[in-house]
């Protein structure tokens, strides 16, 4: 009897063998699992394979993952007053590399020092109460969240379907290699195995990425100085002299060449002047010549812009009041290049063509300046 019996046991699981060579389930896990991983009941015990199976460990000699230690992502989002919000920034990402970590973003504003800055580090997770036990020490603490998630049973989850879906392929491919299949059967096959590829594929990148999620928490700082927003010094406008010279074009008995001085005030955020220039009189007894103007001028950006530090051509166009003769409506377009250009000093010279309109007829004069600029 008991031959008979282990007779019957030895045909069932080859028809078993057998189906499963020739059909493979390739859409699932359970298709994939080997038979070492299912549970055996023990003899004249009642409990079910279910709870069999959540309670055993499988070993890496089944050809599956063990389930590991506890994993978790720790992300953390602190904001805090410091006196330097760059010093701070420049330490903390000192710290982090020390600590085996980097950082991943970082951005500060501000004018004469950063008054605001976002820093974003990750390190290992048994670093993370060091930092923050210094960053308590050199800042005040506005606002601090710290979230952790256990992942451990989604890694595994990951880890068994990757071990499930490589034994699926490896069938597979066993199958594939068998000589009594036809083309259709190896078209299925071979489709079959590269939709498991890719599964296969993208699993992995999901396990690498919270694996390393899992390796180095995730800090994000915000910094702020304790004392407000600092600014530097802000040009209001510039302030100069200038050294000029009007030719007029048409003397008609008067001198043709005046020398003469002026003063210019301008905005830079404006690019607006005005202008007051003084030429010496047309001999005795007779009044300065003057020109009060004001205009802006524009540079082209295909040569600096206005941007540079030597040599920046421009062009621009004034209105303005004009005594010659007498009163006058002047207007006057004008070429000029900077030749130095700074923040705090501005040293340029221009040409300007000038008219003078009024109820003695009109005028045309050359008017070329040199003129140094002074921020204010």
């Amino acid at each position: 009897m008991r031959m008979q019996v282990l007779h019957t046991a030895t045909l069932v699981l080859l028809t078993l063998a057998a189906c499963g060579s020739s059909q493979p389930r390739t859409g699932g896990t359970l298709a994939a699992m080997s038979l070492d991983a299912v549970p055996k009941q023990e003899s004249g015990s009642h409990r079910s394979s279910t709870h069999q199976f959540d309670s055993i460990q499988v070993s890496a000699s089944d050809g599956l993952p063990s389930k590991s230690a506890e994993a978790l992502v720790i992300q953390g989002f602190i904001t805090a007053r410091v006196d330097e919000v760059r010093t701070t920034s420049a330490e903390i990402s000192e710290r982090v590399r020390e600590a085996g970590g980097r950082v991943v973003r970082e951005r500060g504003t501000g004018a004469k020092s950063d008054w605001n800055s976002l820093i974003r580090v990750r390190l290992p997770p048994e670093k993370v109460d060091a930092l923050l036990a210094w960053i308590r020490q050199h800042g005040d603490i506005e606002s601090k969240r710290i979230e952790v998630q256990d992942v451990s049973r989604e890694l595994f989850d990951q880890e068994l379907a990757l071990s499930n879906l490589t034994k699926t392929l490896a069938r597979m491919q066993a199958l594939l290699e068998r000589p009594d299949l036809d083309i259709e059967a190896v078209l299925k096959i071979e489709s079959e195995m590269s939709r498991v590829r890719g599964e296969i594929e993208s699993l992995k990148g999901a396990n690498r990425f919270l694996k390393d999620r899992v390796s180095y928490a995730t800090l994000e700082f915000t910094l702020k100085r304790r004392d407000g927003v600092e600014r530097g010094p802000e040009t209001k406008f510039m302030t100069g002299v200038r050294l000029a010279q009007m030719s007029l074009l048409d003397p008609n008995g008067r001198a043709r060449h005046r020398m003469g001085f002026g003063v210019v005030a301008s905005s830079p955020a404006a690019r607006v002047s005005y202008e007051l220039d003084v030429f010496e009189a047309d001999g005795d007894g007779a009044k300065r010549a003057l020109i009060a103007t004001m205009g802006g001028a524009a540079y082209s950006d295909h040569l600096g812009g206005g941007r540079r530090q030597f040599l920046n051509p421009y062009v621009g166009l004034r209105l303005g009041y004009g005594r010659l003769d007498g009163s006058n409506f002047v207007i006057a377009g004008e070429a000029g290049v900077e030749l130095f250009k700074h923040r705090f000093v501005t040293i340029d010279l221009n040409v300007r063509g000038t008219s003078f309109f009024g109820s003695g007829g009109a005028d045309v004069a050359l008017v070329t300046a040199a003129g140094l600029s002074l921020a204010f």
